[in-house]
């Protein structure tokens, strides 16, 4: 679990330090940010999503919530896996399957966010968040947890 902790921390680091700037006289890549406001109770919570361009050397384009409550990040496996791997039960992976440059683990995890819990398998991979006019990449596989 302290390794999904130290999530949040590596994918800010990663946002703030990119291993791959956008300028050529090495300057930080500026990465665009979705604000979306959520309607809800209380009213008006404001909400920041950065887009997940890819997992290894898959392209998906999901967004992900910048919580800094959170202890790591969650991917919805049906945006990432075959749709064969997903199902209502979990992951379907008898022993650890690399795709893509995607690990998946068969170590599950349960992932606590305030009012619910998050239940799926330990993967990790390189992740390229941004768009494609402004991206930035980690320089190693982070972990992560696909529900």
């Amino acid at each position: 679990m302290k390794i999904l902790a130290a999530l949040l921390s590596i994918l800010l680091c990663a946002l703030l330090y990119p291993s791959s700037p956008a300028g050529a006289d090495g300057t930080p890549a500026t990465i665009p940010l979705i604000k979306l406001e959520y309607p809800g109770n209380p009213k008006n919570i404001r909400m920041l999503y950065v887009r997940i361009l890819s997992l290894g050397n898959r392209k998906i384009n999901q967004p992900l919530l910048l919580d800094t409550g959170s202890s790591g990040m969650t991917i919805d496996c049906r945006s990432t896996l075959p749709a064969g791997l997903c199902s209502e039960n979990g992951i379907k992976v008898a022993k650890t399957l690399e795709l893509d440059g995607i690990i998946v683990t068969t170590q599950k995890v349960v992932m606590h966010y305030g009012t619910y819990d998050e239940y799926g398998n330990i993967a990790s991979a390189r992740v390229t968040f941004g768009s494609s006019s402004a991206l930035a990449s980690t320089d190693r596989r982070i972990s992560f947890l696909i529900r």
